[in-house]
């Protein structure tokens, strides 16, 4: 039977949940390697870590949000920004925060497979696209 990666990713962060000790930590880890050695599957830790981190992050109930916006938030605006997306996920949310001057206004947000595009750079391009089909 084939094994995924999502599904070594899940064996792992599961073997993990409700352990506090570094040391338990490091030794599941090590016999985790161990194990995709021995099944000649060590290409596979590629593409495992962000699966891991996917899986560990749902038993921990958090969620990693890519935020990218015009300026650099003051730290007021990204503790209510975090609320709120805490709230709207009902996770604790980690933020990332990324500038670029390219969104003209507003914001994106990236969590995991969702992406929410409300800068006003996309609502122009939308609008040009409106428009274009319109005329035509």
């Amino acid at each position: 039977m084939k094994v995924s990666v999502k599904k070594y990713a899940e064996a792992l962060a599961l073997s993990l949940k409700g352990d506090e000790s570094p040391d338990s930590y490091k030794e599941k880890i090590d016999n985790f390697l161990k194990l995709l050695q021995k099944r000649k599957k060590l290409k596979l830790t590629k593409r495992f870590f962000p699966a891991f981190k996917d899986e560990w992050y749902k038993i921990i109930k958090k969620i990693e949000v890519k935020v990218t916006v015009p300026h650099r938030l003051e730290e007021a605006e990204k503790e209510e920004l975090s609320k709120l997306l805490g709230s709207a996920f009902g996770k604790e949310v980690i933020m990332n925060v990324h500038v670029d001057n390219g969104i003209i206004g507003g914001l994106k947000l990236e969590a995991g497979e969702y992406v929410i595009d409300g800068s006003l750079a996309k609502n122009l391009e939308m609008l040009k696209a409106q428009i274009i089909s319109s005329n035509i």
